[in-house]
């Protein structure tokens, strides 16, 4: 018996539920334990407790304890059952305690017995929004949601109920390399098209660009030709620009300052340009304010620099006159 002395004398004439845990018959004696009779007593109360659960009851219980794999919920005194993490939400769920705390109650469904463990749900009673969304959507569907989040990868979107969806970058814009934060925000409410759903995976993938025409395939343009751009955005080491809906880019080393300064160039403004590099298979544009003629690959391939093939003409000429006098002197 657990307690005091004090608490002992207490118990003198008082009855108490014990169980025998050794018989001396040589003496005459009977050991016995009020604990093991409390532990027989909580067994025996568990075991019709047990008989009497079903799956698919429901019970408010208390968050006893907390794993990463999931948390233990009291039922009733001393019964507990798991609740597993992928059990807390239809989302995927990476930390239990940004849902539940030690001591929270919280709503559950029986929803596995197997002997004496208890398996319960949390999410089989919150309403399953994105089977509910995947119902009431398809493939081709245009939707608006709220960013959350901007990455390298592409974008993350909200609906209602917290249901997510993934903007992919490639899928953001008709041009390669799109810096998304020149467009958009966190916050702001983005329009697009639902390309992918897969309820299994909890899977929304979504594309901007295919709501739009793609510029690239109606631009024609060649080297050295003039164009007019309008300037959309002031970088660090240039200008965006755009030429008919396809974005392009004048960097601040082709601005001719004799034309304009660099510093009054603002967003808004129409520029008269010349066409230095343009593939559209590559949605590539860059431009320059500078008058010089653009040579075709200059950087690849300097012989179609007529200044380059003169001065390599010379050099070519000079060194074989070289060689002839060298042999006549051997001579």
């Amino acid at each position: 018996i657990e307690g005091t002395p004090e608490e002992h004398k207490d118990l003198i004439g008082k009855e108490i539920e014990v169980a025998p845990i050794r018989v001396d018959y040589g003496r005459i004696r009977l050991v016995v334990s009020q604990l093991v009779a409390q532990a027989i007593k909580n067994r025996m109360e568990k075991e019709q407790f047990m008989n009497t659960l079903e799956i698919g009851q429901i019970f408010e219980g208390t968050v006893k304890n907390i794993e990463k794999y999931g948390a233990f919920v009291e039922l009733e005194k001393g019964i507990e059952g798991l609740l597993h993490i992928s059990e807390l939400a239809h989302e995927r769920v990476f930390n239990v305690e940004k849902i539940l705390k030690q001591g929270d109650t919280v709503k559950v469904q029986i929803i596995n017995l197997e002997k004496d463990r208890i398996g319960l749900s949390r999410k089989a009673l919150i309403p399953n929004y994105w089977q509910s969304f995947m119902e009431e959507h398809k493939e081709g569907d245009t939707v608006k949601a709220k960013i959350v989040e901007i990455n390298n990868a592409g974008v993350v979107v909200v609906f209602e109920h917290e249901v997510n969806g993934f903007l992919p970058k490639s899928e953001f814009s008709w041009e390669r390399d799109t810096f998304i934060e020149d467009f958009v925000a966190v916050g702001d409410e983005i329009e697009a098209k639902i390309i992918e759903l897969d309820l299994t995976k909890k899977r929304i993938i979504l594309s901007r660009k295919q709501l739009m025409q793609n510029p690239w395939d109606k631009v024609e343009l060649n080297q050295n030709d003039k164009i007019k751009v309008s300037v959309t955005k002031v970088l660090k080491d240039g200008f965006k620009v755009d030429f008919a809906a396809a974005s392009g880019y004048l960097p601040k080393t082709n601005v001719d300052e004799d034309v304009m300064k660099i510093e009054d160039i603002k967003e808004g403004d129409i520029l008269d340009v010349t066409v230095r590099v343009f593939d559209a298979s590559r949605t590539r544009l860059i431009v320059t304010m500078r008058q010089r003629p653009v040579y075709q690959e200059r950087s690849n391939n300097r012989t179609e620099n007529p200044k380059f093939a003169a001065e390599n003409q010379e050099r070519l000429t000079s060194n074989f006159g070289d060689l002839l006098a060298q042999m006549k002197n051997k001579k």
